[in-house]
């Protein structure tokens, strides 16, 4: 959590922090809050942060990164017990990760923007290319697939334009 720069707020005789943090999922939250009683911290409010803040905040966020090598396991338990008692390290890991662009394409603007559903109606021998791939390449499902080679072809296409502008 980073609490924002400027002073803290006196409402009603209260003085109240704003803070930009993240969840364990990742959704990235303003809040509001105050200290009680001298130990207590009160959160009055959370929303989620503009994306100026967010974006501040994946920039401030993390440090050195701790390179976790991941041991074959023997058990699921055993696997559980290691992520368990790994977590702060690879949340770090994972927000530098995001921070520096590293985690997937599109770096913290990805974690950020929206996506919509859409239906497309494909022919039957392409879906049957499709889960192929998407069977060879590892996908769990074709619309994983499909999102990946949409967003490659994308890259492709504003590859040759930046080409075409550079040559011009």
């Amino acid at each position: 959590m980073a609490v924002l720069r400027g002073s803290p707020k006196v409402v009603g005789g209260e003085t109240r922090w704003a803070s930009v943090g993240h969840t364990n999922k990742l959704r990235i939250l303003k809040v509001f809050w105050t200290v009680r009683h001298e130990d207590k911290v009160r959160v009055i409010t959370a929303f989620d942060a503009s994306r100026s803040h967010a974006c501040e905040y994946l920039r401030g966020e993390g440090g050195v990164m701790k390179r976790l090598v991941v041991p074959k396991f023997e058990t699921e338990a055993e696997e559980a017990q290691w992520w368990y008692d790994n977590r702060d390290a690879v949340d770090k890991n994972f927000v530098e990760a995001i921070k520096n662009g590293t985690i997937h394409r599109g770096g913290p603007a990805a974690l950020l923007r929206e996506t919509r559903m859409v239906q497309v109606r494909l022919p039957n021998t392409d879906l049957d290319r499709i889960e192929k791939l998407a069977g060879e390449k590892g996908f769990t499902s074709i619309q994983g697939c499909i999102s990946a080679l949409l967003h490659d072809a994308l890259d492709r296409e504003d590859a040759k334009k930046a080409k075409k502008r550079k040559s011009a």
